[in-house]
């Protein structure tokens, strides 16, 4: 992509496609898309129902490689579900 020519809603979908694309496999060989596992997470340490120590640092260090991403930051603020993402990763993050 030309950084120069970039607009806007482009890189919006961009990250929002990354975000549908990046999957984790759980334990028992299925495969969740991080927003999916980071909600269903939440929802069990909410309901104090464990989860697996390196299960969730794997979790917090996908989630982190996206944040962290420079266009993510500039942008997440202007999607639904970036801004979800963001904060359910902040969530997460905070209840452990």
């Amino acid at each position: 992509m030309d950084e120069k020519n970039l607009k806007e809603e482009d890189v919006l979908k961009a990250l929002d496609d990354f975000l549908d694309r990046t999957f984790l496999s759980k334990e028992v060989g299925e495969s969740q898309s991080i927003q999916t596992e980071i909600s269903g997470v939440l929802v069990k340490l909410k309901s104090n129902t464990s989860v697996e120590r390196p299960y969730l640092a794997a979790l917090l260090a996908e989630g982190e490689k996206i944040i962290s991403n420079q266009w993510f930051k500039e942008c997440y603020s202007k999607s639904e579900k970036l801004t979800a993402f963001f904060n359910n990763f902040k969530s997460l993050k905070s209840s452990i």
